[in-house]
C-alpha cells in the first residue's frame, strides 16, 4: 500500500488525530479550523487558547491542537474565514496527496480544493444525506435518531454534497447520553 502525505484539518484533538497519527500514513500537517465567529483579534485568540487549555485540564486529554503537533513536530497552522489564500500557499508548500477534514465550522475553497492529487475526504458524523451541515451530532439526538451513522466522502463545493465513498449506519439505544453516542 502507498504510504500517503495527509494534512489533517480538524477543531482540537479529535477522535481521528491519534489514530490518524498511528495509521501507516504520513501525516504532515494539521489545520485547526476556526470557529465562524473567530475574527482573528489577538485578545479572542488569547480567550480561545486559555479556554481550550481549561477543557484540556477538565477533559483530562490533550486536546489544545498546537501543543498536540509540537509535540509530535508536525506543521500546525489554522484556517479562518478571512486567511484562506495564506492557507492556500501553506498546503501547497507541504504538497499533500490527501487532506482528511473532521469537524470543521467553514467550508473550503476550490483554491484549497484543487491542491492534493487524490482530493479531500470528510468524515462526516451522520448518513448523509441525512443531517448534512454543522452539529450533525446535536440534530440527530435532538431527532431521537435511532439509527444514525457516518459517511465519508469527498469534499466539493458545497456542504456535505460530495460523492460518497462509505457509509456505515449504528444503532444507539433510546436514553444514550451524548458523548457516549460518538464513540
Amino acid at each position: 500500500m502507498e504510504k500517503l502525505k495527509i494534512l489533517l484539518i480538524t477543531q482540537g484533538v479529535s477522535r481521528l488525530v491519534r489514530p490518524l497519527f498511528e495509521s501507516e500514513h504520513q501525516v504532515i500537517g494539521v489545520l485547526e479550523s476556526m470557529s465562524r465567529d473567530f475574527d482573528g483579534s489577538k485578545n479572542k485568540s488569547i480567550l480561545v487558547r486559555f479556554l481550550k487549555k481549561i477543557y484540556s485540564a477538565v477533559k483530562r486529554q490533550d486536546v489544545f491542537l498546537p501543543d498536540f503537533c509540537r509535540k509530535k513536530n508536525i506543521p500546525y497552522n489554522f484556517i479562518w474565514k478571512k486567511n484562506s489564500k495564506e492557507i492556500a500557499g501553506w498546503i501547497e508548500s507541504l504538497n499533500p496527496d490527501l487532506i482528511v477534514v473532521f469537524s470543521m465550522s467553514q467550508l473550503l475553497k476550490d483554491d484549497i480544493l484543487k491542491i492534493p492529487r487524490l482530493g479531500v475526504i470528510n468524515l462526516h458524523p451522520s448518513f448523509l444525506p441525512s443531517y448534512r451541515g454543522a452539529n450533525p451530532d446535536f440534530w440527530q439526538y435532538y431527532d431521537m435518531e435511532m439509527n444514525p451513522g457516518a459517511t465519508v466522502h469527498y469534499v466539493n463545493s458545497g456542504e456535505d454534497t460530495g460523492d460518497i465513498i462509505y457509509q456505515e449506519r449504528v444503532h444507539i439505544p433510546l436514553g444514550t447520553k451524548s458523548p457516549a453516542r460518538l464513540d
